[in-house]
């Protein structure tokens, strides 16, 4: 296999990978941040359940706002990443 394929396909799994690894911070950061701005308004998260349900209320708007940003930000840095050799399985044959 060519390294400019290897670098393709490896390329595409970086792509993949720090999508959701940047989909999964975000809004997890969304969550955390939402949980805390409950608590400082005055009306504390009490429970798991509770606390699930404004995570995930938080990080589905993380994603209406700023999804395509995250999309875009994996496919860079995944390809360009690939592409210069810098992400790991993208290195030449040494």
């Amino acid at each position: 296999m060519g390294l400019i394929v290897r670098r393709f396909l490896f390329g595409c799994l970086w792509f993949v990978i720090l999508w959701f690894a940047f989909g999964a911070i975000g809004g997890g950061l969304a969550g955390a941040s939402a949980s805390a701005k409950r608590t400082q308004e005055g009306t504390p998260v009490r429970g798991f359940d509770q606390g699930y349900n404004v995570g995930f209320e938080a990080g589905l708007e993380f994603q209406r706002q700023h999804g395509r940003q995250v999309l875009v930000a994996a496919l860079v840095c995944g390809f360009v990443g690939s592409m210069a050799g810098i992400l790991p399985g993208s290195k030449g044959n040494s």
